[in-house]
């Protein structure tokens, strides 16, 4: 929509041409700032109006993956929608079964080696983490985001996308998790206090 800024994650030197910040873990041509995802992202809290990530979230380590995915949902606008293409592990096994010669011109240590892990022509360039429909949900609402949604990508089925949205209004278990920490810093502070004795 006209006046909203889009963030792109992991351009590389393919960009999509609706983004308008693009950002990756190595320098080059198209990209505008250079940082990693596996650490908090130097960018302030609900700055972007939307977020486009295809073939970079499985490059994550699989351990930083949901702290990731927090930090993509702190710096999107309430009622933004985040979109990120991933490989379907599950789906890329049931093809490698299938086709047990290869293809594209692969042998099939070569062919099932590059799609599970990775072309690996740089050291970026691998696959740390496992995606399949229902983990991706999981993890996506974990993170805050609602209305999570997951398709098939490509002609072979092997990629999916998922769509999802950070609430306009904080969900309960958040809440309840800021009230939490809201009453350990008062406790913390003095702000309030606990009998150590408490009658019955």
């Amino acid at each position: 929509k006209p006046g909203q800024v889009i963030l792109e994650l992991g351009c590389g030197n393919a960009p999509h041409p609706q983004s308008d910040v693009r950002v990756d873990i190595r320098p080059g041509p198209h990209v505008n700032f250079v940082c990693s995802f596996e650490e908090p992202l130097p960018i302030g809290d609900d700055d972007f109006d939307g977020i486009y990530c295809a073939f970079a979230l499985e490059h994550v380590s699989y351990p930083k993956v949901p702290q990731f995915l927090k930090e993509c949902h702190r710096i999107v606008r309430p009622g933004s929608k985040v979109i990120f293409a991933v490989p379907n592990t599950s789906f890329q096994l049931k093809w490698i079964q299938q086709h047990n010669l290869g293809w594209d011109g692969k042998e099939l240590f070569v062919a099932a080696s590059e799609l599970l892990f990775g072309s690996q022509d740089y050291p970026e360039n691998t696959h740390k983490s496992y995606w399949d429909s229902g983990i991706a949900v999981k993890l996506f609402r974990e993170a805050g985001f609602i209305d999570v949604k997951t398709h098939a990508y490509n002609e072979r089925e092997t990629d999916l996308v998922i769509e999802a949205v950070k609430p306009h209004i904080a969900t309960e278990e958040q809440q309840k998790e800021t009230g939490m920490r809201s009453f350990l810093a008062s406790l913390a502070s003095g702000e309030i206090s606990v009998p150590l004795n408490p009658s019955n």
